[in-house]
Parts: C-alpha cells; structure tokens; sequence
C-alpha cells in the first residue's frame, strides 16, 4: 500500500507554560493546508467546539492520563453533546482563518502541581491517516 503525504499540519501552543492551579489552561491550535490541492476541513465557527474534532491526550508528568473533569466526562467520554460544525476550504498553503482554542482546563482536571503535556491530533481524510502537533508542556504550581 503507497502512503500518502499529509494533507494538512497543525501546531500547538499553550497560551501560557505556566499556571497556578486552579488558572485556565488553553491551547491555541492552527491548522494549515500542505497540499498542493483545495482542502475542505472540519471547524466549530464561533465557539468552543475544537475539543470535538481534535484528539487530545492530557498526560501528567508520569506518563498517565490526567482525569477529566464533570464536564469533560459527560460531554467528550458520554458524547452527550449537539454541536453546530461549519466547513472552510482552505486553498494550498492557507491556514484557517482563526487559530482553534482548546480549553483543556475544562475538560481534564490539572489542578494539581505538576508539569503536564498535552498531545493534539486530528484524522486527515485526504491522507487517511491521523496526524499530530508536537506535544505543549504545561507547568501547574501551588
């Protein structure tokens, strides 16, 4: 089987290293066409809706998975939840319009001290393949 390149890149970054426990912890994610094709790809519009579409894995500094929150365990493990998606076409090169917020606090309880790193993946349906951001360490103290 011949694999294919992969259509699209994302990066991730945390909008701070650095938190107090019990701070907001957010992600900014950008995602960008790398074909030499048009790309239509999956978006939440306004809102916070990113944590849908993307594959996030919160791992402690450990190794193991940070729990999720009420929140996080009704919505992203029940998938109890109705969003509204909208589709943009990016051309080559382009990257969408607004970078994607992730709100990891609100899905994954890193209240405790201790330096976390968060993982964001997303499946690529041009290339059939999953494809991944390098990995955002957070730093949580007292």
């Amino acid at each position: 089987m011949i694999e294919k390149d992969p259509a699209i890149s994302i990066t991730a970054a945390a909008e701070e290293n650095a938190i107090k426990a019990g701070s907001e912890l957010w992600v900014d994610v950008a995602l960008k066409n790398i074909s030499s094709q048009d790309l239509t790809v999956l978006t939440g519009g306004a809102g916070p809706t990113a944590e849908y579409y993307y594959r996030i894995e919160v791992l402690d500094e450990k190794g193991a998975a940070a729990p999720f929150t009420k929140r996080g365990d009704l919505d992203l493990v029940k998938r109890s939840w109705r969003i509204k998606v909208y589709y943009q076409t990016l051309k080559p090169g382009e990257a969408l319009r607004d970078k994607e917020r992730l709100f990891i606090s609100e899905w994954w309880d890193v209240s405790q001290p201790g330096k976390y790193s968060i993982v964001v993946q997303r499946f690529d349906g041009a290339s059939r393949q999953v494809v991944r951001a390098s990995p955002v360490t957070v730093t949580v103290t007292d």
